[in-house]
């Protein structure tokens, strides 16, 4: 029952992004196999699931083009001047 859950969300997610395709018309959100199966602990018991993998190339404008956030360049560290008084 999860398994059929997660492949429908997979399909359904892949499906609405179709018609997006690069200059070449290769889809840019294609399904791309499987993770490893892993064992999951639910209310009813140890159930094993086999992740299903979706390879999304589209790219985000707001996210430095990489798909993820846009990440903060404030140092860590002041450097040495701060370690001085």
């Amino acid at each position: 029952m999860l398994a059929a859950a997660i492949e429908n969300e997979v399909a359904e997610y892949v499906d609405r992004h179709a018609r997006v395709c690069d200059g070449e018309g290769h889809r840019l959100v294609v399904r791309n196999g499987y993770l490893p199966a892993r064992k999951s602990q639910t209310g009813l018991g140890l159930v094993e699931v086999q992740q299903p993998r979706v390879h999304d190339r589209r790219i985000d404008e707001k996210a430095n083009g990489y798909g993820s956030p846009a990440r903060s360049c404030r140092p860590i560290c002041a450097g040495p001047k701060a370690w001085t008084s």
